[in-house]
């Protein structure tokens, strides 16, 4: 009979029964459970023991055991231009005067500062800007 979440049941330790011991017998046999770590050889086709694995050598860089940088390899911009290295992508942004959403996380928390200072009424405006506007609209008469 089923234990457990299976059968509505609480998760607990419950003691070892006959059942038990038969089932355990019928699934793994008489042999004892084998612990340890365990890595899945592909050319044995079967679970090795971690300390036996010998790893398969690869002259692709991307079999390497550490690999740094890769994920610009084989990059293209959508207009399918090359940016697959650091270098290329800044000269490629520089060139279609792009730039990324980071570079102005500065500028965006500044603004959020500001938004939220003027919703609980705490907004001063900048004294300059407001020296300019008072003179531009002096200058076009507006403003006697």
């Amino acid at each position: 009979m089923a234990r457990g979440l299976a059968n509505g049941e609480p998760v607990t330790s419950q003691a070892q029964t006959r059942e038990w011991d038969e089932g355990y017998s019928r699934v793994f046999g008489e042999r004892k459970p084998m612990r340890g770590r365990w890595v899945y050889d592909e050319a044995q086709q079967k679970l090795v023991p971690a300390d036996e694995y010998v790893a398969p050598q690869s002259e692709h860089a991307v079999h390497a055991p550490v690999m740094v940088d890769r994920f610009m390899e084989g990059a293209r911009a959508t207009d399918g231009t090359d940016i697959s290295t650091r270098g290329k992508r800044k000269a490629y942004m520089e060139r279609n005067g792009l730039a990324d959403y980071q570079d102005y996380a500065g500028a965006r928390e500044a603004k959020r500062k500001e938004r939220e200072a003027k919703a609980r009424g705490e907004f001063k405006p900048d004294p300059q800007l407001r020296e300019q506007v008072g003179r531009a609209l002096y200058k076009a008469k507006i403003i006697l």
